[in-house]
């Protein structure tokens, strides 16, 4: 059987209409242009250092380098925009998207917001450790300010970003963001099962908010080691989501880690803004329930203490009966719209008035 790119060319790699060869400049963490990752340790994009990722787990060392809440951010005049990536270990899994795995997603500001214009996706056979090449192209050379989702699910070795020859390159308007929102959890914060970077919800809120964000999101990993909490409690942010009950165990097991988790983060941080989320099942029954009530517990305890700036995000009200079957992809993970449906409830918990910034 052909390609289905053989058959449908709207399936097909973009080329330059122009026909002008980009120029490409490698990039790193350490950019201007570059929010949300680390280069450390020789890598060059990372989400913690992978000396500290070691103290927590295994699972935590595995996948600290994929490059979950990523972000490039810059002004150019260049009409055609190209990505040259190598991608190291790649995510895969049934239910994810090679583009969210190992793709990447543009938006431009227009109007004072962030809007969808395209993406860089990979070929679907990419190897452990491919390179691929893709662009787009806007119809005019106006400056903009565009703004770059890195992968869910990739470590990302190398990035090269072509711009037409003489183009301009700056930090877009308003960089650096604002201080970041921290999200600490596991598959679902990491992006599964969004389609593409920009529809995961931690995404969807940094642009909402207009602020930077560094996603800690690690699938099966998140189990509230005391490493992992002085690392949070160690970095600068505007607020703090905690949302990983999926990977305890058991009941059992969150009961006896949740609320000294959250106290070890607050012992260190007693002003910090700080979210506390259970699992998004409607109607929470049975293990889901009691789940719930343990990290209902921690934020009821915490504000029987006098803590002001606490609060708690109910996942089992994230998705009314309306939409109860639509918002998964495989019973867990929620796909596009229950990542909206997240951001939805996240955003109104983490605005400017909610958290005092």
């Amino acid at each position: 059987m052909k390609k289905l790119s053989e058959i449908d060319r709207n399936f097909s790699a973009p080329e330059p209409v122009s026909g002008a060869a980009p120029e490409f400049r490698p990039l790193d963490a350490a950019s201007p242009l570059c929010f949300g990752l680390l280069r450390a340790e020789g890598r060059a994009f990372c989400r913690m250092p992978p000396s500290a990722a070691a103290r927590v787990s295994g699972i935590v060392s595995s996948l600290c380098g994929n490059t979950a809440g990523g972000r490039l951010m810059f002004r150019t005049n260049s009409r055609v925009i190209a990505l040259r990536v190598r991608c190291g270990g790649i995510g895969r899994a049934p239910h994810l998207t090679m583009l969210m795995a190992a793709g990447f997603d543009l938006y431009c500001r227009e109007h004072g917001e962030y809007r969808f214009r395209g993406c860089f996706a990979p070929p679907f056979d990419l190897p452990d450790g491919g390179e691929y090449e893709s662009l787009l192209e806007f119809p005019d050379a106006a400056a903009r300010d565009l703004l770059l989702h890195f992968p869910l699910y990739a470590d990302v070795t190398a990035l090269s970003l072509g711009l037409e020859r003489g183009a301009s390159l700056s930090p877009a308007g308003g960089c650096p963001p604002g201080e970041p929102v921290v999200f600490y959890g596991s598959s679902i914060t990491q992006g599964a099962c969004a389609s593409r970077p920009g529809l995961c919800f931690t995404n969807l809120l940094s642009r909402r908010l207009g602020c930077g964000q560094i996603n800690l999101g690690f699938s099966g990993g998140a189990r509230a080691e005391p490493a992992m909490a002085d690392y949070l409690a160690s970095l600068p942010m505007r607020a703090l989501v905690l949302d990983y009950d999926h990977n305890a165990e058991s009941a059992a097991e969150l009961r006896a880690s949740h609320g000294a988790f959250f106290r070890r983060i607050r012992e260190a941080r007693p002003d910090l803004p700080i979210v506390l989320a259970s699992s998004p099942r409607l109607g929470a029954a049975g293990e889901w329930a009691e789940r719930r009530e343990i990290i209902r517990r921690t934020w009821r305890e915490a504000r029987e203490r006098g803590d002001e700036n606490v609060r708690f995000v109910d996942g089992s009200a994230y998705f009314t009966r309306s939409v109860r079957d639509d918002w998964t992809v495989d019973g867990r993970h929620p796909g596009d719209l229950g990542m909206r449906r997240m951001a939805d409830a996240f955003c109104r918990a983490l605005s400017p008035a909610a958290v005092g910034r």
